[in-house]
């Protein structure tokens, strides 16, 4: 894309250090993620305040990708936009997996079994295997958890504009949430 003010990759602590080359990091996004029906990463786009210039931009977009993915063990592959049309905003793209302590990816889902009362596995004869479900290993997917990455990227704003000494202020919530009755532009 044009118009790119600043890129960068963060890794968590167990990602190996090729996830620094962004080809190399998507191709093997690609390579894991690797069903057709497979969602290979998640992308949040996020308005930056005019009132922070570059540096402040860059800092408040860099803490909240670390404090929000990066310390949950997401790789985020963050690049600000500014066209100069007032419009500054920040691509984040995270990937969906975890890495393991050996660098290795983590899984996004286990499969658990389901045992009898004597703590023996279920088995079903007509589908000729062990009765099982999965499981989640991350809470990455849930409404919750992006419910309460809208709020902290609020307060993160929030918090730069009031270091500046500027007494505005954003809020995670949508017109209808606040009752307002005008379309959002």
């Amino acid at each position: 894309k044009k118009d790119i003010a600043y890129k960068e990759i963060m890794l968590p602590e167990n990602a190996p250090e090729w996830v620094n080359n962004r080809e190399k990091l998507w191709n093997e996004v690609e390579k894991i993620e690797n069903r057709k029906d497979s969602q290979t990463a998640r992308e949040f786009e996020v308005a930056l305040p005019n009132e922070l210039n570059r540096e402040e931009q860059i800092s408040l977009v860099r803490d909240y990708v670390k404090e929000n993915f990066v310390d949950r063990g997401m790789v985020a592959d963050i690049c600000l936009h500014d066209k100069e049309d007032g419009n500054p905003h920040a691509h984040i793209m995270t990937t969906n997996r975890p890495f393991k302590e050996n660098g290795d990816w983590g899984t996004r889902q286990k499969k658990v079994y389901h045992y009898d009362e004597q703590g023996n596995k279920i088995y079903d004869k007509e589908k000729k295997t062990y009765q099982c479900s999965t499981e989640k290993t991350t809470d990455w997917d849930s409404k919750e958890r992006l419910k309460q990455w809208r709020e902290n990227w609020a307060v993160a704003i929030n918090n730069s504009l009031e270091k500046k000494g500027l007494n505005i202020t954003v809020t995670d919530k949508s017109f209808k949430e606040q009752g307002k009755k005008e379309l959002p532009t």
